[in-house]
């Protein structure tokens, strides 16, 4: 993709607009999302209107990712959603983007918009609008919808395995794989992140590589298979050795942080909060900053430093009222106990963590290793993560 968009940015018109397009499809599957903006520059010089096509899509894709002009952003996915000269295609499409959008920044209300004008109309015909509208409907149930429903789905789109390329297929296994791990299905979606890693082996999407490497790392950790582990976070280690701008990635920095600190090691926490800085302090991105937050009241915490416990822990506690996804609310929780603990005693956590796993905790994932940890250093039943919550079984990974 990179030698497609340098190609183009030399060549004439109309070789600029066709050179720039493939560039921009190629570096959108394969999440290199500084390459689709920099082939969006190189198509708009050349005079390409950015709207109702899968161009459009890719930008906001990547300006999602990205984190940049959240408040722009979200006004563009509103315009596609409601704009009449949009299409039922245009919309199929430009919901995955939006639904992660509001994933990442936690938009509730945006995300039961989008629902209301997508979940309801006709699943289109093409596969490859099909395929964009069934991921559009997996992301919503499984970050605000129907867990349920989003196990369903998951399967819907692991058939379309063998009718889609391969490129397409790390994605939808992928994110299949993702879902089912989320509804508590551990080792199904282990076994499907597993096949998305050799599809996208397969094709060369190194970046791809990346992201599930360390999500099958942090996945073992919360199991307790310490080996599996470290076998993933080596292979994530190796491609970030060969590309090191994938250690600036928001999910290294907050997987690898969290491994680093289960045990709270203060030299580990501030060193990993110095890079979270780094990274997120000038951020819009919901999650990067509340990972930034927690970092800085463990460190504060470990070293004793004097705080007003109750805002702390409101602060800490303050999004997962609304309802978390994934391991920025167990991380959360995990200091939030900690710190009560010390300040009021195992009653006070005790209340919080029950709290949270009754009332805001979505997903049926296994508890993060930081939290199960918090858990037993405090002194509490470990039976509240249940045996579901730390061990996926042989027959499910069968």
């Amino acid at each position: 993709s990179e030698l497609l968009l340098r190609a183009a940015a030399l060549a004439p018109s109309p070789l600029k607009i066709e050179l720039g397009e493939e560039g921009v499809r190629i570096a959108s599957s394969a999440l290199e999302q500084d390459l689709v903006l920099r082939g969006i520059d190189i198509l708009r010089d050349a005079g390409v209107p950015i709207r109702h096509d899968d161009v459009e899509v890719a930008e906001l894709s990547a300006q999602t990712y990205l984190g940049r002009d959240e408040i722009g952003i979200a006004a563009r996915f509103d315009s596609c959603l409601h704009d009449p000269d949009s299409t039922d295609g245009h919309r199929a499409c430009i919901g995955l983007p939006l639904i992660i959008f509001c994933d990442l920044h936690h938009n509730s209300e945006l995300a039961a918009e989008a629902f209301s004008v997508l979940g309801f109309q006709t699943e289109p015909v093409t596969m490859p609008e099909k395929v964009a509208f069934l991921k559009f409907l997996l992301v919503y149930h499984a970050s605000f919808g129907s867990l349920e429903e989003s196990v369903q789905i998951a399967h819907r789109l692991l058939a379309f395995d063998h009718e889609i390329t391969l490129e397409e297929k790390s994605d939808v296994v992928r994110k299949a794989g993702l879902a089912l791990w989320r509804a508590g299905h551990t080792g199904n979606g282990i076994v499907a992140l597993t096949r998305a890693n050799s599809y996208a082996a397969a094709c060369g999407l190194r970046r791809i590589q990346f992201s599930i490497a360390l999500m099958c790392a942090t996945i073992f950790t919360d199991l307790g298979d310490i080996a599996a582990a470290e076998t993933w976070r080596n292979r994530a280690e190796a491609i970030a050795d060969e590309i090191p701008s994938f250690r600036e990635n928001q999910d290294y920095i907050i997987i690898a942080s969290e491994m680093s600190t289960i045990d709270c090691d203060q030299v580990e926490v501030r060193k990993w909060y110095a890079i979270a800085v780094k990274a997120f302090k000038d951020s819009s991105d919901n999650r990067g900053r509340r990972w930034l937050y927690a970092l800085e009241m463990l460190d504060k915490h470990l070293s004793g430093a004097p705080m007003n416990t109750n805002a702390v822990i409101t602060l800490l506690t303050k999004t997962l009222r609304d309802g978390d996804n994934g391991h920025a609310g167990d991380f959360e929780m995990a200091v939030a106990m900690r710190i009560a603990h010390a300040a009021d005693g195992p009653s006070a956590s005790e209340l919080l963590l029950s709290e949270y796993l009754t009332k805001y905790r979505r997903g049926r994932q296994p508890l993060s290793r930081a939290l199960q940890k918090a858990i037993k250093t405090i002194g509490l039943d470990e039976s509240v993560c249940g045996p579901s919550l730390v061990s996926a079984t042989s027959a499910e990974s069968a």
